[in-house]
């Protein structure tokens, strides 16, 4: 990633030969030229991390010997949509406080004229990181264990009207706490409120907006999403933490959105684990392609994963009498 830079002006544009304020040269630059910079009360110390739209800086705020993380939206040609989105993601998650979930502390525009938000500093490992150094997959009970906290972070925003729409292991990072580990859920770029709305001219862009190995059948068909649409890529993280393989590797765009998301995932994927018999059965039901077979919610699919019969005997009963209010 490269940062378009005015000096004249010190402000940060999209890709493009001139400066729009003075009409001078950009000049490209990589991330680590604002390092030392100022932003807001934040002093860059240096980079941590790029993504498709951002970068993410280690700051130092004006007066605190703490750090956080700084993350700045680069402009690219894609116009104000991820302006908006990116701005969403950080007034949504500022109003969530949980242990599960990222802290957001500020959100303002920088003197570079991007603009940016502050988050607590995690300290540890995605869950990516764990899947690359154990490529078998993990043990059941830890993989348990993740799914718990995942699952108690994702209730409570759920609950606030907010879905995730994109979770996958990158996004998840388990922490070190003096009580032990800790699971924390990050990176709500495709975030959407479900109480607000949300801005609609995002979503009419024509764009699929998720990774393609976890996005769920109604992302695709432009169909309503909710909480069933986080409950799919969680069932398909839990899949992939277990085998160690993505549900969807090696598959192409094409065949994600004709075949995958046509059928739940199949038993096989499982062969050759020592697995409970529950498992390939609780996760067919998770990514069933219709929202309304999937469980009620995503603690109701933990429990169920954890051989909680009464877990599915409950979500069927909830759909059932979902379907029938429905016909009534």
């Amino acid at each position: 990633m490269k940062l378009h830079v005015c000096r004249r002006c010190r402000r940060v544009h999209p890709p493009q030969a001139l400066c729009p304020d003075c009409l001078r040269p950009l000049k490209a630059q990589p991330p680590e030229y604002l390092v030392g910079e100022v932003i807001g009360k934040n002093r860059l110390e240096r980079v941590l991390g790029t993504g498709a739209t951002g970068v993410v800086y280690l700051a130092a705020p004006d007066g605190s010997d703490r750090r956080v993380a700084l993350k700045l939206l680069i402009p690219d040609e894609t116009d104000d949509a991820v302006v908006r989105r990116f701005l969403r993601e950080a007034r949504l998650l500022a109003e969530l406080r949980n242990p599960h979930v990222v802290e957001i502390y500020e959100c303002a525009s920088s003197e570079w004229g991007v603009p940016y938000f502050t988050m607590e500093l995690l300290e540890g490992v995605s869950l990516r990181r764990r899947l690359a150094e154990r490529p078998e997959g993990l043990p059941f009970d830890e993989v348990c264990r993740h799914a718990r906290e995942i699952a108690d972070g994702l209730i409570f925003t759920h609950r606030r009207g907010v879905i995730h729409r994109d979770l996958k292991p990158e996004h998840v990072i388990e922490t070190t706490t003096p009580s032990g580990p800790l699971d924390k859920i990050l990176d709500f770029g495709f975030a959407k409120s479900l109480v607000r709305g949300g801005d609609t001219r995002i979503t009419s862009l024509g764009l699929v907006l998720g990774t393609p190995s976890y996005l769920s059948p109604e992302q695709v068909r432009d169909r309503p999403l909710g909480p069933w649409t986080d409950q799919y890529a969680f069932a398909l993280v839990v899949a992939e933490l277990l085998t160690g393989r993505k549900v969807r590797g090696g598959m192409s765009l094409a065949d994600i959105v004709t075949t995958e998301i046509a059928r739940p995932i199949p038993a096989e994927r499982f062969e050759g684990r020592d697995l409970p018999p529950q498992v390939a059965r609780v996760l067919a039901r998770a990514t069933d392609p219709d929202p309304r077979e999937r469980f009620p919610d995503v603690r109701a699919f933990v429990r169920a994963l954890e051989g909680d019969a009464r877990a599915e005997r409950r979500g069927l009963w909830y759909f059932l009498g979902r379907l029938r209010r429905s016909a009534g």
